[in-house]
């Protein structure tokens, strides 16, 4: 254990806030990729538990508001699929194939909106997340949401009666 284990989120963030090293988020997310995805696989196992047919998994980022260098990441699951917004990642499991399958993750609004300015120097980058971008700010992840819910719903009807 660290010395820090025992201190408050509200007291590490005070202090990386006043701190003059610079954490570069490359230090970072090697680690909190391996979190998300120790909890991914235990929510999706979790949903396999608590749902008899498919459902979503949703990983919604939240910037904490006392503490803006702390963002703590929210993974549940649910049965119907999710309204697209900013900070989102939406999993869809197929249970017949035993499939988990990325339907969208989009970025904070400040990146969704730079990207809808400047969608050719963005793509060159990082094309998907791009695409992802564009097609929120237009409403085309709206209605592919939309689309999915008609389906849900009906094989909902089906299992659940």
């Amino acid at each position: 254990m660290t010395k820090n284990s025992n201190k408050t989120a509200g007291q590490l963030s005070q202090e990386l806030a006043q701190s003059t090293d610079k954490h570069e988020v490359n230090d970072i997310i090697p680690e909190e990729f391996k979190d998300i995805t120790k909890k991914l696989e235990n929510i999706v196992l979790d949903g396999v538990k608590t749902y008899i047919g498919n459902f979503f998994v949703v990983i919604e980022s939240k910037r904490e508001r006392l503490m803006p260098n702390v963002v703590r990441n929210y993974i549940f699951h649910r049965l119907s699929c999710p309204t697209p917004h900013y900070d989102q990642t939406v999993y869809a499991y197929n249970r017949q194939k035993d499939e988990i399958e990325c339907l969208w993750s989009i970025p904070e609004k400040h990146t969704v909106q730079a990207i809808v300015e400047n969608p050719i120097e963005y793509y060159s980058r990082a094309p998907e997340m791009t695409q992802i971008a564009l097609d929120f700010n237009d409403g085309t992840l709206l209605h592919r949401a939309l689309e999915i819910v008609k389906k849900s719903d009906k094989h909902v009807e089906e299992l659940y009666g």
